[in-house]
């Protein structure tokens, strides 16, 4: 019997029962690790399991890595440490899981052609690439005038605020009186630099804790999400590159990577909003 307060053996047998063991493992270990070393009659005795029992019962505990044998005759079986058992089982579980995120990376990668090898012209997801930041911000405005219900955006200082600074105001407002809801999440060092002229206060803005990405969805139906950034020294923008696609496992993932940054977003507080306008940055 175990001390009085401690966990119950019934409730070590189920801990051991999620470690892999079935119930007359979990007895069996449980039983050597009281007597330190027995052998497979003395485990059988104590753990009132049949002695033919016993052998395999055994002999899948050593397999599992939770008893050694000791040399001497009869064999004789000890219990692995906790400790080892423990370090053991984690490294293990952190092996599968790599093997696990990895293989599924792949799958991710490869999802989209293969939904679309047997599905019908018609059906297939429609994708564009679209390269330069002013062809970028053209694409997106019409997209935005189309909008319907809603539009959430991730963008960026360099990405709204310098392509799209003088038609953003008129087609926000056009978006609002159209009934669409209109959600902008935006990083804080660029949070600094909007401007109250640009974003009207009837738009929901927050700042977001992750990294630094551009990507727009129109009414849950299509997407633009940008490939490549401007390199710092290319202020124009020519070197960025978009892809607009209505593939619905692209908008999955990004209406979740959206909906998680804006739940763990910061509300932007007007007054952190710039009364300036901002000018464009180097003549784009």
């Amino acid at each position: 019997m175990l001390e009085e307060g401690r966990t119950s053996e019934s409730e070590l047998g189920k801990i051991l029962e999620t470690l892999g063991l079935s119930s007359l493992e979990a007895r069996a270990y449980l039983e050597l690790a009281r007597g330190g070393s027995l052998s497979a009659s003395e485990t059988a005795r104590k753990s009132r399991i049949a002695r033919p029992e016993a052998y395999e019962v055994l002999r899948k505990l050593e397999s599992k890595g939770f008893v050694r044998q000791v040399l001497g005759k009869p064999a004789r079986y000890e219990p692995v440490d906790p400790l080892e058992l423990r370090n053991r089982i984690l490294q293990e579980e952190r092996k599968r899981f790599n093997s696990i995120e990895a293989g599924m990376s792949k799958i991710l990668e490869v999802w989209p052609f293969l939904r679309a090898m047997h599905m019908p012209e018609s059906h297939l997801p429609r994708t564009a690439t679209l390269r330069g930041r002013k062809n970028i911000a053209a694409v997106l405005e019409s997209m935005m005038n189309g909008a319907q219900e809603s539009v959430n955006m991730c963008t960026t200082r360099r990405g709204l605020l310098t392509a799209m600074q003088e038609s953003f105001p008129e087609i926000a407002k056009k978006m609002i009186e159209r009934g669409v809801e209109v959600r902008m999440l935006i990083d804080e060092g660029s949070a600094k630099e909007l401007t109250s002229s640009l974003v009207p206060d009837t738009i929901d803005v927050r700042i977001s804790k992750g990294p630094k990405a551009r990507y727009y969805i129109i009414d849950d139906r299509e997407v633009i999400y940008h490939l490549h950034l401007q390199a710092e020294e290319d202020l124009w923008g020519s070197d960025e590159t978009a892809l607009r696609t209505n593939s619905p496992d692209q908008l999955n993932v990004y209406g979740w990577l959206f909906k998680n940054a804006w739940d763990n977003g910061t509300p932007l507080k007007r007054a952190q909003v710039l009364p300036r306008r901002v000018q464009h940055e180097g003549g784009s």
